[in-house]
């Protein structure tokens, strides 16, 4: 079960990165806050399984998965999709009206810091997972 939890944030990963990237080509500026909430619902089965494969309850494994999924997703698309218009892993973009809110809070912050929060909460969430399979 577990493999499908991994599966569908992977695969929402690449669909995601191809269909910006697609975008990008042509110029077109990707809407974020009409994105977003398709990302949450394509990954529902993916934090049900991983909420029912863990020995905490519901109400705690549920917020913990969808943290967990939430930082590997934002870690690796911003990087990847950095990486593939071939910029830096932690380029945060141009400052633009139709900017995510998470660019606008990364842009106001040091790379350090945003290197310490995207893969310091990808850690915490899935060592908390780990330590409670």
């Amino acid at each position: 079960m577990i493999a499908i939890g991994i599966i569908i944030p992977v695969l929402t990963l690449i669909v995601k990165l191809f269909d910006n990237y697609k975008k990008w080509l042509k110029h077109i500026s990707p809407k974020h806050s009409k994105e977003w909430w398709i990302m949450v619902v394509v990954n529902i089965p993916s934090i049900v399984v991983f909420t029912m494969e863990s020995k905490l309850l519901w109400y705690f494994a549920s917020p913990l998965s969808g943290a967990m999924i939430a930082f590997f997703l934002w870690l690796f698309f911003d990087g990847i999709y950095n990486l593939l218009r071939k910029y830096n892993f932690w380029f945060t973009g141009s400052d633009d009206e139709d900017d995510a809110k998470t660019d606008n809070f990364l842009q106001s912050i040091p790379v350090w810091l945003q290197a310490v929060i995207k893969i310091g909460g990808l850690a915490l969430f899935l060592t908390l997972y780990i330590y409670y399979l």
